[in-house]
Parts: C-alpha cells; structure tokens; sequence
C-alpha cells in the first residue's frame, strides 16, 4: 500500500444535507448551551460562597452543566423538537442567572 493511499481527505467525507439556515440555527443552539453552562456556573459558585451551602443544589446543577456538556459532544441535533426543548431549557437557565 502506498502511502498516498493511507491518507485521509476531507472530501472523502460525505456532503451535508445542512442548509446555511440549519447551520445558523445549530451554531446558535451551540453558544446557547455553552451560555447556560456558564450561568450553571456563576449559580454554583455562589451556592458554594453561602455559609451553609446545600449539597443537593450544587449536584443539581453539576447534573445540569453534565447534560448540556454531553449535547455539545454530540452531532448535531438533528430531532427539531428536541433541539427547541433544549434551547427553551437553556433559555430558562440563563434568565434565571440574571436574576
């Protein structure tokens, strides 16, 4: 086998079926989740900064920034429903930070 053979090239890759909307939409799902991870955060770190910080609340919010973590993971999400429950789920986070 030749080395030229063993080399991989993007274009090897199959097409996307994504139009520019899908990928607009998937890349501001994505910074979404990444602004609720940071929100999730900032509202650890003051259940932490508390006299008597409540354990169960500071493993709530780890699960939470565990989920969105793992969708940043995945492919895209390609299931509309559920990506506009995640997007409402992170929209949620984030208002609540601002609070």
């Amino acid at each position: 086998m030749q080395p030229e053979e063993n080399e991989f090239s993007l274009s090897d890759l199959p097409k996307a079926d994504w139009s520019n909307e899908d990928e607009v939409d998937d890349d501001v799902l994505v910074d979404i989740i990444r602004l609720a991870i940071g929100a999730l955060s900032k509202a650890k770190h003051a259940e932490r900064s508390k006299e008597n910080p409540d354990q169960r609340v500071i493993e709530r919010i780890s699960e939470q920034q565990r989920r969105f973590s793992k969708s940043l993971r995945e492919p895209r999400i390609e299931d509309v429903e559920k990506a506009g429950r995640l997007r409402a789920e992170c929209l949620t986070v984030i208002r609540s930070a601002s609070r």
